[in-house]
């Protein structure tokens, strides 16, 4: 059995969703894939269970009957991935915006690196590499970065990157995390693991080599006021649980 579970939350995703993708990753990478439909009106969820309810396909497609926020959908991923005793979870959009061989070189690297809690995928335009953001998106994605440094003091380029892979049989009390923002879950559970396993957790961040802003994302300028109330929720939650005065992991710098 697969010891490696690929959660993706999805809202609204008809038009984007990729469903030949996630067919292929399942053919290269032995996995189990986690659908969770956030409570979608588009036809979503009949398009997931058209593609993936074939029982000679290893995935699960849960379905919210309405919209929480993607920071529940990913507590909801990580409850099911724990359910089926999964070593390593890993986390990715619905609209196939990174590639197959990033999600194996982060793969690859975690199951090397036995001191590798957490691998996480930088979306840096290196020489040589095929990465395209839209100017407002990557702006929005600097500004959080600054902040959420400051916040935790977790050094990390790209907290908001969509392509994270945790090695979820270090973390001791996962299973009760519970997000309170709606957008900023994988901060959250960043965080929270730190608090859980602080003497052990290393993070290593790695370049992926593509990357596309697909259209029709729900990042727009309406994005800010969820935005606001995140970080003002995030930082009660930092201030909850205790945040540590210095850096509180060993980064590696984001490399190809």
């Amino acid at each position: 059995m697969s010891d490696v579970a690929v959660v993706i939350p999805c809202f609204n995703e008809a038009k984007r969703l990729n469903t030949s993708f996630f067919l292929k990753l399942i053919e290269q990478i032995d996995c189990t894939l986690i659908f969770i439909d956030d409570g979608s009106t588009d036809g979503t969820d009949e398009i997931l269970r058209s593609k993936f309810s074939d029982l000679s396909i290893d995935a699960q497609i849960i379905t919210f009957l309405s919209n929480t926020g993607k920071a529940t959908a990913i507590s909801k991923g990580l409850e099911v991935a724990l359910k089926l005793n999964k070593k390593f979870l890993v986390f990715c959009d619905a609209d196939s915006s990174i590639s197959i061989e990033d999600i194996e070189k982060l793969y690859r690297h975690i199951k090397q690196n036995d001191n590798c809690d957490l691998v996480s995928g930088a979306r840096v335009p290196l020489s040589g590499s095929d990465v395209v953001r839209k100017d407002f998106r990557k702006w929005i994605g600097r500004i959080v970065a600054t902040l959420v440094s400051e916040m935790t003091h977790i050094a990390v380029y790209d907290p908001m990157s969509p392509l994270k892979i945790y090695r979820l049989e270090r973390f001791h009390g996962i299973e009760n995390f519970k997000p309170r923002t709606r957008w900023l879950g994988e901060v959250e559970l960043m965080f929270f693991v730190f608090k859980a396993n602080k003497d052990l957790f290393t993070i290593d961040e790695l370049a992926i080599n593509f990357w596309r802003d697909k259209e029709g994302g729900h990042i727009g300028l309406r994005s800010s006021m969820v935005l606001t109330r995140d970080f003002i929720e995030l930082r009660k939650v930092i201030r909850s649980l205790g945040r540590k005065s210095s850096r509180i992991y060993k980064s590696k710098t984001p490399n190809k």
